[in-house]
């Protein structure tokens, strides 16, 4: 499934993912929520990838749903 246009509330970022069963990672754009009133938006600088987002990423636990980005480890400024 391609990914939206952007809608009103979002704004896009470049990410490395995956974007359909047995691709390797590549940059995509993606779409993100616009920052809150509660929210902290951070300049990503670097971002980890753990080995069980690789094995989610192709799909070994089942259920992955494409286009995936994933990691969780982030480095960037507030």
């Amino acid at each position: 499934m391609p990914i939206p246009p952007p809608k009103d509330y979002e704004y896009t970022e470049i990410a490395w993912g995956i974007k359909k069963p047995g691709d390797n990672f590549s940059a995509m754009v993606i779409n993100r929520p616009l920052p809150g009133e509660w929210d902290v938006k951070v300049d990503l600088h670097y971002c980890g990838i753990c080995h069980t987002d690789v094995h989610i990423s192709l799909n070994h636990l089942g259920g992955a749903m494409y286009p995936l980005v994933p990691g969780h480890e982030l480095c960037g400024i507030v």
